[in-house]
């Protein structure tokens, strides 16, 4: 999709009766004009845990294919977005073997293209085209355990929006490979992602900015297992039944929501999360019941509540069964979109700005209400006015008729009535 770049007049005839600069802020806009006062990039770091086990080579194959149209949709955001991506899998650890060890990538599955490495645990992963021709060449990770410049895993991580090898590199790194654990551990992988491997000494290190939204989109044909290593878990049997057992040792889900709910890299996050998991979907409704295709190996049952816990209109669902993930792949860029712009500074009265939306080659305005209007006036403006806070600069959501689509052109002014 491409962003419209028609230019936005405005009569200012009308100019916000009552507008005050009594109190100015320290950073104030005052000049009395039109002046845009729209700020940078809304950076937004995104994560993808993708399924290594051996059963995942088509759906990597189907995820590669379809990020070039992501990474587009993501470029062309109505509001300029400066996003990030990096990768890990689903393996921390493995079902426990009889004598209480567990097998990783250097024995399991007739070993694989990467041999000697640890499960990632939340690292972020980096693939070695060299050597990709079949499916089970997939996940030839970049590691090295030895050299102190490249302690673990390394070489392109974390790739920028304006980085010459994102749709490239990118496209290897969802590569995960099919020599991974049986036990599928999503949820867990992305809190050690988030956490210990985000801290100082861990794999992940810079990987969340600050001031950063953050999304994750998760990418499995079986429901998540996880939790600490358990001598009762042996199978995927045994994990189907822990799901529903209430004294389980599997990470609760309300626990893990409550995870991304909270600090991450030191501060709340706007947090979208998206699945393709072993749903059934008509229509854009997507239902969780029976097995819905030969390649959805359990109902996605933990998958489908965490995604409860946050707003439908920060989640997406798709089926794994689909023979294309290019429709899926481009509605989680949709729901990535912000609907938040920042501002070039402070207003000292919300009413001295001017907001519009340019859709299909029409233009209208949007109501504005500050955030500490009452609710009920807030939430029928078209857009609502946040202060400076907490480090973050001043900043416009639009919602309602003024709700941000692909395609469109927004613009932000400020005037001073005098």
């Amino acid at each position: 999709m491409r962003i419209q770049t028609a230019s936005l007049s405005i009569s200012l005839a009308a100019l916000l009766v009552g507008a005050a600069c009594d109190t100015v802020p320290e950073d104030a806009l005052e000049r009395c004009d039109s002046s845009q006062v729209m700020a940078g990039r809304v950076k937004t770091d995104i994560l993808f845990v993708i399924d290594d086990s051996g059963s995942m080579s088509e759906e990597q194959a189907l995820v590669r294919a379809g990020l070039a149209n992501f990474i587009a949709t993501l470029v062309s955001s109505p509001v300029a977005n400066d996003f990030r991506v990096g990768v890990t899998n689903t393996s921390v650890e493995d079902f426990l073997l009889a004598d209480g060890s567990q097998p990783a990538y250097f024995n399991h599955y007739d070993a694989g293209p990467s041999a000697g490495v640890p499960y990632p645990a939340g690292a972020l992963v980096a693939v070695d085209p060299s050597n990709i021709t079949t499916p089970g060449s997939y996940g030839d990770y970049y590691y090295d355990p030895v050299h102190p410049s490249t302690v673990g895993f390394y070489g392109p991580q974390v790739l920028d929006w304006d980085s010459a090898n994102l749709t490239t590199a990118f496209k290897n790194n969802v590569l995960v490979g099919i020599h991974g654990a049986g036990r599928e551990q999503p949820f867990r992988a992305a809190q050690l992602a988030l956490s210990s491997q985000l801290a100082s000494g861990g794999e992940n290190v810079g990987f969340l900015r600050p001031g950063a939204r953050l999304a994750i989109i998760f990418i499995t044909d079986e429901d998540d297992c996880s939790g600490p290593a358990n001598t009762s878990i042996t199978d995927d049997g045994k994990c189907r039944a822990a799901r529903s057992d209430p004294g389980s040792s599997l990470l609760p889900v309300a626990e893990f929501a409550s995870f991304l709910q909270g600090p991450l890299g030191g501060e709340t996050r706007d947090v979208v999360l998206a699945a393709i998991a072993g749903v059934t979907c008509n229509g854009g409704v997507c239902t969780n019941g029976p097995q819905p295709c030969g390649t959805a190996f359990a109902t996605p049952d933990r998958v489908v509540s965490l995604l409860s816990y946050f707003s439908p209109a920060r989640t997406r669902l798709a089926s794994i069964c689909d023979p294309s993930f290019d429709a899926a792949l481009d509605q989680f860029a949709d729901a990535i979109l912000s609907q938040t712009v920042p501002l070039d500074g402070a207003v000292s009265d919300y009413r001295m700005l001017v907001a519009a939306v340019t859709r299909a080659g029409a233009t209208f305005g949007c109501t504005i209400q500050p955030a500490d209007a009452p609710a009920g006036v807030r939430d029928a403006a078209d857009a609502v006015y946040e202060a400076p806070q907490a480090g973050r600069p001043a900043s416009l959501t639009f919602q309602n008729a003024c709700a941000l689509q692909q395609g469109d052109t927004v613009s932000v002014k400020v005037v001073c009535a005098r």
